[in-house]
């Protein structure tokens, strides 16, 4: 092995070694690559996907108004019940199935434009990926070179549609749930002061310090899982691309080792991905607890009874009112538990965001350079062990034989050969 040759394998080791230690967070790195997709997304303000956008959030304000009409019924009754009104009573059912029937309307609605919606997104991604592969001859180059991109096939088709799905999944909660919290704690502190928003906004700080704390490691650990999933599909198109040739060389048996190998990278990634997610679930599932959201209500009310605030109302009024309270913190800790399970997504979210950033990183670098400078990249044969061509005679090591010659005669020219 001459002096080139030693550099070259240095060299592709030390590249190796950088993209096994990367590690990938919610970070400005995520943020940056995360706003140059939202920039494919929507295109301009009078495109289709500006307009469904602007439908969606119309369509979650409605939802919310309705919710809000709807966690007020409960309290309607104990107040027609209480004075045993019976008109009251039929025309509290009558609005109660009304907004009941236009809830599930408008969620049906809501969710046929979100759909719509990450369809769009995906198209427009896809296809904005798509030019910058298959220009020129991007699509040879952009596993080769310094850095290395691993199953870019994945990125441009499942790691494409798991970022779109994702989005339209987190975004309008994301936009929309702060002005809800506003809403909320306004109005519960109006009816019982501010000690009781205040102390759900206190536990909700500390639950999303510790999911973050917990979160950081998980991003690295989803963009991980993604990576040994298309190393594992590519793995077997490979054998199926080359079937012919493996069973010439009776193969199957070496191919089997292979794939069992990149299964158990697969299986053990996932196996890290779910200890640390039930690090992560823990939290969440306390302060997703319904009964948690109750008992902060009943906390809240206490101490203006207590001190007597409501003392001038009567048992049917007061009972209304503790029913409306009890919705209007249950609801707050709710749009905070909204916000605290997008957690989880967001580390999905990153996870994916970093893979297809790579991406147009690495399509963007390729298309910087010199046709000069292409030529000097490194062949094919130099890519990562992720795309690993067969070696066959690795089963020669392996104490397997792939074929053997008996009394052949070995000719050194063609001419000598020939006349025999």
């Amino acid at each position: 092995m001459d002096s080139e040759q030693i550099t070259r394998c240095r060299t592709s080791l030390r590249v190796v070694t950088a993209v096994h230690t990367t590690r990938y967070r919610l970070d400005t790195v995520f943020v940056k690559r995360l706003w140059r997709l939202v920039k494919v997304m929507f295109p301009a303000w009078r495109h289709i996907t500006t307009l469904l956008t602007v439908i969606l959030l119309v369509l979650s304000a409605l939802e919310q108004v309705v919710i809000n009409k709807v966690g007020f019924i409960a309290s309607g009754y104990y107040e027609v019940l209480g004075k045993k009104d019976s008109r009251g009573f039929w025309l509290a059912t009558v609005k109660s199935v009304g907004f009941i029937m236009a809830e599930c309307l408008i969620y049906s609605s809501k969710t046929f434009v979100g759909s719509y919606l990450y369809v769009t997104w995906r198209e427009l991604i896809g296809r904005y990926l798509h030019n910058r592969y298959f220009q020129d001859t991007k699509y040879y180059h952009v596993g080769i070179g310094t850095k290395l991109i691993d199953n870019p096939d994945q990125r441009l088709a499942q790691d494409t549609d798991r970022l779109c799905n994702l989005f339209s999944q987190i975004f309008i909660n994301i936009v929309i749930t702060p002005a809800v919290i506003i809403y909320y704690t306004y109005d519960a502190a109006r009816s019982t002061g501010y000690s009781g928003p205040v102390g759900v906004i206190i536990l909700f700080a500390a639950t999303t310090a510790v999911n973050y704390f917990l979160m950081t490691p998980i991003v690295n650990l989803f963009y991980k899982r993604e990576k040994r999933e298309g190393d594992f599909r590519f793995k077997h198109m490979h054998i199926r691309v080359n079937s012919e040739q493996i069973a010439f060389y009776k193969s199957g048996k070496l191919e089997r080792e292979r794939a069992d190998r990149r299964l158990r990278r697969l299986l053990n990634t996932q196996w890290s991905l779910i200890r640390r997610q039930y690090a992560l679930n823990v939290p969440i599932a306390i302060f997703d607890n319904m009964y948690l959201s109750t008992i902060l209500s009943y906390i809240t009310i206490w101490f203006p009874i207590y001190h007597g605030v409501y003392d001038n109302l009567s048992a049917v009024d007061l009972s209304s009112f503790i029913s409306k309270n009890s919705f209007v913190v249950g609801y707050l800790v709710s749009s905070f538990q909204s916000l605290v399970d997008i957690s989880s997504k967001m580390a999905d979210l990153a996870g994916v965001t970093h893979r297809i950033g790579q991406l147009t990183e690495k399509l963007q670098s390729i298309e910087d350079l010199d046709p000069d400078q292409m030529k000097d990249m490194p062949a094919a044969s130099e890519r990562s062990e992720s795309i690993e061509l067969t070696d066959y005679t690795r089963q020669t090591e392996r104490g397997t034989t792939s074929f053997a010659v008996s009394r052949c005669d070995v000719c050194t020219s063609y001419q000598r050969c020939h006349a025999v």
